[in-house]
This record gives structure tokens, sequence and C-alpha cells, in this order.
């Protein structure tokens, strides 16, 4: 009874100092100081399974020299029974009176003559071993060994109880540094941000919003998302929540106006999501990017744009307006001879008229005479219509187009034009046109101009 209330009390004390930090180290320095305290083994060893779960590190001892735990280290015999004993489970005993296994070299040259290897298990996984080693041959009784096994439980426990506080302290590490970083990528964001709950009061905001809004962000702190938008925009944004709440795409950015604390109206193009904890609602998010400049620069542009396509339009109406001018110019100079040579062949018609008039008053005239003045009647009135078709084409106003021309059609109605004016002045004007001539891409009126001129 004596034996099992110190076996207890040895349980307790190392039990309490194994949990006395959260460091692994410290776990296993712990332990083994106060094994060798307590049980009066010569060597005590704690082997830590690696984080790939491969090799096993020596990671505490007592009681052994720097050199033979160096050697231990490395040597195969020791991982291979390191292994054998996390497998199994189960505690093995080396050397001495029971041992199946021999003592390792290294140990044997400590005059130790018997060792216990123990495993630290933690939710029945190994985490590790534990050496314990006395001089001189020794022999294991079945409770000593249970109480072995038992302290290597609470010291496995205890190193898995740190491994977890270090995994959630360096989860918590990183969480503040990401949660650090998102607050850094906030504050010092480009674009505006700011965030309200489902009611619009707004409960975070970016030094970029300060700048965009003109409220300071105390203020925007204590105000609703409705101070600062139109009734046209309150629409949009309704429109907005409505579709994100019911998990509806929309086209983002979109472009939205701001009231600015100033009064002026500012135009951004903005991008909504919806903020959800635990999949319910509880916000919005607004990324957005000031664009009041560059529509302003658009519309300055647009206004610029319009104002050229009226002057260009302005330019060609007086252009047409010229052109025109210059061919009434041109019709002067050629009236006087276009009414002299239109003036000739209706006095012969008007002659022939009277002649005939006369013989048929008289009826002495053969049918075949009569036919024969009304010939030539007909010819000198075609020649007439066809002078006064092509004055009156060259005064017509025509608007520029461009399309197939025959040059020697063009030469030939300015001829017919011009020639008038050049046989009153007595001058001979020959004409020699190719035939061949290929078509070319002009204004046939321009072209006239240009040759009757």
């Amino acid at each position: 009874m004596e034996n099992i209330r110190e076996q207890l009390a040895a349980i307790n004390a190392i039990s309490a100092v194994v949990c006395r930090s959260l460091d692994i180290q410290d776990v296993l320095d712990n332990a083994v100081s106060k094994i060798t305290e307590l049980t009066g083994f010569t060597v005590v060893l704690a082997f830590l399974l690696d984080s790939r779960g491969q090799d096993y590190e020596l990671k505490a001892y007592r009681g052994a020299s720097v050199d033979r735990v160096r050697t231990l280290q490395g040597l195969s015999t020791v991982k291979a029974l390191n292994e054998q004993v996390a497998r199994s489970g189960m505690p093995l005993v080396l050397g001495g009176v029971a041992g199946v296994t021999e003592l390792p070299a290294v140990l044997a040259k400590e005059d130790l003559g018997t060792a216990l290897v123990v495993p630290l298990n933690a939710k029945d996984k190994p985490v590790g071993t534990l050496w314990l080693a006395t001089r001189g041959l020794r022999q294991f009784l079945d409770e000593e060994v249970a109480f072995l096994a038992t302290i290597g439980v609470q010291i496995g426990i205890a190193i898995e109880n740190a491994r977890l506080y270090r995994e959630e302290h360096l989860a918590k590490q990183e969480a503040l540094a990401s949660e650090k970083r998102y607050r850094e990528l906030f504050e010092f964001a480009s674009d505006a941000i700011w965030i309200h709950d489902l009611h619009g009061n707004i409960v975070a905001v970016n030094k970029a919003a300060e700048k965009l809004s003109g409220y300071k962000s105390e203020e925007l702190l204590k105000m609703n998302v409705k101070s600062f938008l139109t009734d046209v925009s309150r629409n949009l944004a309704g429109q907005v929540r409505y579709k994100l709440l019911r998990g509806e795409p929309i086209e983002q950015p979109y472009e939205q106006r701001l009231t600015r604390k100033d009064g002026t109206e500012g135009i951004v193009n903005l991008t909504t999501s919806l903020i959800t904890e635990d999949g319910n609602p509880t916000g919005f998010q607004h990324i957005a990017r000031d664009v009041t400049a560059e529509r302003a620069t658009q519309e300055n542009l647009s206004r610029a744009y319009q104002e050229l396509k009226d002057y260009d339009q302005r330019l060609k109406e007086s252009q047409a307006q010229l052109i025109q001018a210059e061919k009434l110019t041109s019709l002067g100079q050629l009236a006087a001879s276009v009414a002299h040579e239109v003036n000739n062949p209706l006095s012969g018609v008007l002659v022939y008229t009277q002649l005939l008039a006369k013989k048929i008053a008289a009826d002495n005239i053969a049918k075949e005479v009569t036919l024969g003045y009304l010939k030539k009647m007909e010819t000198e009135l075609t020649r007439s219509t066809r002078l006064i078709r092509n004055l009156l084409d060259f005064a017509r106003q025509s608007t520029p187009s461009f399309r197939e021309v025959d040059i020697n059609e063009v030469i030939g109605r300015a001829f017919e034009l011009a020639s008038h004016s050049a046989q009153l002045q007595h001058i001979e004007v020959l004409k020699e046109l190719d035939p061949n001539l290929p078509k070319l891409m002009a204004d046939f009126d321009q072209l006239q101009q240009v040759c009757t001129n």
C-alpha cells in the first residue's frame, strides 16, 4: 500500500511539473529532471517524434555525457528501438535479467546494465519515447513498468497540449497578422472603402472614403449612407441590395453618384459585396473609385468633338456656297455667248415658221418641202434645248459626290458651254479626245467647273 501511495505521489508530482509550461522543450526538461529525482534512474532520455513523423530526436536528457548523447542521436539501433516501441505502444526492456534486446553499446560504456523504453502517446498516437536506464542488472516488475508507462502517458498528454497550444498560438498570431495586413490594406487603399450594416449605418471607413466624401471618419461613423445619396442614387442602391440579398448576379462595377459634404456631386465606379456571418447577411462593403474628373474630361471631349463636327459641317456648307458662287461667276461670263448661241437657232426657227405659214396660206408648198422645214426647225430647237440644259446643269447646286466619271464626257460638256464664247471672239477651238481613257473616281460637277473655268 505504501508503494502505491508513493507511485501516485510521484505521478502527481511529475504531472504537476509537466503541466507547468506549454513549451514542449520545458515540458521535456521538467519531466526528465523530476523523473531522475523521484525514481533514482541513472540516465533518463526523452526522444520526440519530429513534425514529419519520420525520425526521433533526442530533446532532453539527464545522467549521460554530451558525447554519448550525440552518439546516441545518430545510431540506427536506437532509431529502430524507438520505432518498435512506438509501433507496439508497449514498454520494452533492454539488457538486464529479463531484457529481450541487448542494451546499445554506447549505453553499456556508461556502465549501464538495464534500460526500459516507454512510449509517449497522446490520443493513441506516438509522440516520442522515454528511456530509463540504471547501472547493473535489474528486473522490472509489472507494476513498476505500468507505473512508468503511466508517467509516459502523462508526459505524452502534456506534449500534445503544448503542441496544440503552440498551433493555436501560431494560428492566433497569423490571424492577428492577417488582420493587421487587412487593416493596413483597408486603411491605405487608394480606393474609398466603407462598410455599413443592413440598416445603412456606417460601421467602418478608410482614409480614401474621407477624401471622397469630404467628411471625417468620426462623422461618417455616425452617419447613414442615405445621407449622401440622391433620390436616384437611393433607388439604384435599393436595387443592388435587393439582388445581392437574393443571390442574383449584378454587373459590377456600376456607376453611382454621391453628394459630398460641400454639396458637390461626385461620380464613382462602385463595387458592392454582401457581408455574412455564419451564413447570415450582416451588411455590405463598398469599394469606390472616384471618376468625377474622368467623366468631366469625357464630357469636355464629347462637347469639343460635337463643336468640331458642327464646324466641319459649316465649313462644308461654306465650301459648297463658294463652289456655287464660282459657278454663278462662270455662268455670268458665259451668259452673253450662250444667249447669242441660243438666239441664232431660235431666229432660224422663227424664219422657217413664217415662211411655212405663208406657203401654207398660199397653198403653194409640197409635202416634202414642209417636212424639210420642220426637220430643220427640230434640229435648231434640239441644239438650243441641249445648250440650255447644259447651262442649267452647270448652274445647279449639287452635293459633292464621288463616282466613276468619264473624263471625255466632262470635257465635252465644258466644251459645249465655253466654245460659243470663243467663237464670238473669232477663236477656233479644236476638241481631240482619246476614246480609250480609263474612268476615274471624281466629282463630275466640280471637274466640269474646273474645265469650264
